[in-house]
């Protein structure tokens, strides 16, 4: 299924983005290991135009946005749809799934202790997407770089309010 964030990753990394993965098993001292695989994947949120400053505002009261990121900067992918997060995984849709819990040992985005997110959540405006590609760093990087997101992880219990 596509949705504005998918959309928004293949039309940025269109020549990095595969459709499976495949590859060869490597043996190297002893070790068995795979070629570089994974993806990357985005969770953003739908703002009406009269919505995004107050969100925002909101949400960096709370302290929890990325530091260099002003209103301006943070655009749509389209759709009404802003970024609020991008990442890489090496095996998709595990780190994806940890960001909706909070967890003790590893930073995740602890979306269910996000009280101020639950109304939006109720009403399916916040969506994910992930997406095969090679070099998942470069391509987090680079979409970051054109649509900077503005929450960061975090481990253990955080106070969102």
């Amino acid at each position: 299924m596509t949705n504005q964030v998918v959309k928004t990753i293949k039309s940025v990394l269109d020549n990095k983005v595969v459709d499976c993965l495949a590859g060869t098993i490597n043996y190297c001292q002893g070790e068995l290991s795979l070629e570089p695989r994974g993806g990357v994947y985005g969770i953003a949120i739908k703002l009406e135009e009269n919505e995004k400053e107050k969100f925002f505002r909101d949400h960096n009261e709370k302290n929890t946005s990325k530091d260099d990121i002003e209103l301006k900067n943070w655009i749509t992918l389209g759709d009404g749809y802003y970024p609020l997060y991008w990442g890489k995984d090496s095996n998709l849709g595990f780190r994806l799934f940890s960001h909706i819990h909070t967890r003790e040992s590893t930073g995740t985005l602890q979306l269910d202790s996000r009280d101020y997110l639950h109304n939006y959540i109720k009403a399916n405006r916040i969506i994910y997407g992930a997406v095969l590609c090679s070099d998942i760093s470069d391509c987090e990087a680079k979409l970051r770089d054109l649509y900077p997101d503005i929450f960061k992880t975090h481990a253990g219990e955080h106070d969102y309010q």
